[in-house]
């Protein structure tokens, strides 16, 4: 019987890499829109 889930790191892709990504823009957006707000 096949698992429905199988065991392992998640999907064969990889798309960890990507989130980390989304992640490193998300907070890069962030600190350029604070950046003038807390030195100006």
């Amino acid at each position: 019987m096949p698992e429905d889930r199988p065991r392992g790191g998640g999907p064969a892709g990889g798309t960890a890499p990507v989130r980390v990504l989304v992640w490193w823009v998300v907070a890069a957006v962030i600190i350029v829109i604070l950046w003038p707000v807390f030195f100006f």
